[in-house]
């Protein structure tokens, strides 16, 4: 298949599941769907909690787990915003709160910056 056109038989990690904890059972799900390839969303907060630290750790166990299971895979990036929200930033204000403006310059270019360096990983 590798440089063809193929038939996608798909399967989506949940937007929300994406986690180490949960992708044994998407695995499982995947192989009993006869699945050959998986959407799998990507969160900011897990690859840059502090700024200018990054940790790929998480996806990478995507990619391992998409390559031992023979699977493609589609990353869906989350970063600022999903649904409208701000759920997966790892930016915070000094008391705590999550609070940006869509269209607000800095907090672009601070999603920008994890997402830049994803093409360099695994």
């Amino acid at each position: 298949m590798e440089g063809r056109p193929y038939l996608i038989l798909g399967g989506q990690i949940h937007n929300s599941s994406s986690w180490p904890s949960e992708l044994p059972q998407v695995w499982t799900s995947l192989a009993a769907l006869h699945a050959n390839t998986v959407e799998a969303p990507v969160y900011w907060e897990q690859i840059e909690s502090q700024p200018g630290k990054f940790d790929f750790a998480n996806v990478d166990q995507i990619v391992q787990g998409a390559r031992s299971h023979n699977l493609h895979l589609v990353l869906l990036w989350f970063g600022a915003w999903k649904n409208g929200n701000m759920h997966y930033v790892p930016l915070v204000d000094q008391d705590g709160h999550k609070t940006l403006s869509a269209d607000d310059q800095c907090e672009w270019r601070a999603d920008r910056r994890p997402f830049r360096k994803f093409p360099r990983q695994s």
